[in-house]
C-alpha cells in the first residue's frame, strides 16, 4: 500500500514537472510574443488615425505604446515624427536619439532620424535667436489716451509736401 501511495506520489511529481515544462515551452514565449505583436499593431494603427487626424500628441504616446510592446524601431520613429509634428521638440529629439541608440538596420531610417534632429536644431536656434531679438526690443509706444475726453488722441497727419 505503501508502495502504491509512492508510486502515485512520483507520478503527480512527474505529470506536474512535464505541464510546467509545457507551459514554459518556447511555444507559450511564441504566443505571447504574437499577442504582444497584434496589441502592437493595434496601437500603431489607432496612433496612424490620430496622426492623420491632426492630434500629433495622442499619436506618439501611442506609437510609443506600441514600441514598448514590440520594441519594433519603426514604431519609435514614428513616435518621434509624430512629436515633431506636434512641436513638441524635447519629445522627438529624446525619441530619435533612442531610435539611432538602438543602432537602425535600415539606413534611410537612420539618414531621416538624422535629417530630423537637424531640422528641430535649427528651429530650436531660430526661436532662441528671436526670443532674444524680441527682449531687447523696446516696447512699442502706443499713443496716448486723451483722459479729459476719454478717447486717443488724434495723431496729427500732415500731408507730405510737393
Amino acid at each position: 500500500m505503501l508502495c502504491s501511495a509512492s508510486r502515485s506520489a512520483a507520478l503527480i511529481t512527474v505529470v506536474c514537472l512535464l505541464g510546467g515544462l509545457i507551459l514554459w515551452s518556447p511555444v507559450s514565449v511564441r504566443a505571447k510574443t504574437r499577442k504582444a505583436a497584434v496589441s502592437a499593431e493595434r496601437l500603431s494603427s489607432t496612433a496612424a488615425k490620430h496622426y492623420k487626424a491632426g492630434r500629433y500628441q495622442k499619436a506618439a504616446d501611442l506609437y510609443r505604446s506600441a514600441f514598448t510592446a514590440s520594441k519594433r524601431l519603426s514604431y519609435l520613429f514614428n513616435a518621434a515624427r509624430a512629436a515633431q509634428r506636434g512641436f513638441l521638440y524635447t519629445a522627438a529629439t529624446r525619441d530619435f536619439n533612442r531610435y539611432l541608440e538602438l543602432k537602425p538596420k535600415d539606413l534611410k531610417g537612420e539618414r531621416w532620424a538624422r535629417l530630423h534632429l537637424k531640422e528641430i536644431a535649427e528651429i530650436q536656434a531660430r526661436a532662441a535667436s528671436t526670443k532674444a531679438a524680441i527682449a531687447r526690443e523696446e516696447p512699442a509706444k502706443a499713443p496716448v489716451p486723451d483722459v479729459a475726453v476719454g478717447k486717443q488722441a488724434a495723431v496729427k497727419h500732415t500731408p507730405p509736401s510737393t
